[in-house]
């Protein structure tokens, strides 16, 4: 089984409805999940390359959109001991997001 689709059935046995989004323009976004004052943008990352997201960072510096934060799962090995990183708008500069280990 993949990751991401472990996700998915994590997200699904949790009572979300899963929601993808895959548009040119920016990129593709694994899940997008309903949050209390806009969408969260979820990517899920199998390996190293957990620190490029391009896609997220696209999708965060659309300002009209209202979306100020987003959140990258990875394995553990990705990192050596966390298991997620959390992207947000750092400054209110489009694209100038910040990652951060979350055991």
């Amino acid at each position: 089984m993949s990751y991401e689709s472990f996700v998915a059935q994590e997200l699904v046995a949790r009572g979300f409805v899963l929601r993808h989004f895959d548009k040119s323009r920016y990129g593709e976004v694994d899940f997008v999940l309903p949050s209390c004052d806009a969408s969260l943008p979820v990517e899920v990352k199998s390996g190293a390359g957990f620190r490029r997201h391009k896609a997220l960072d696209n999708v965060l510096a659309v300002g009209e959109w209202g979306i100020d934060r987003s959140i990258v799962l990875c394995p553990s090995f990705a990192w050596g001991a966390g298991s997620a990183a959390s992207s947000g708008r750092g400054g209110g500069r489009p694209g100038a997001g910040r990652v951060s280990r979350m055991a």
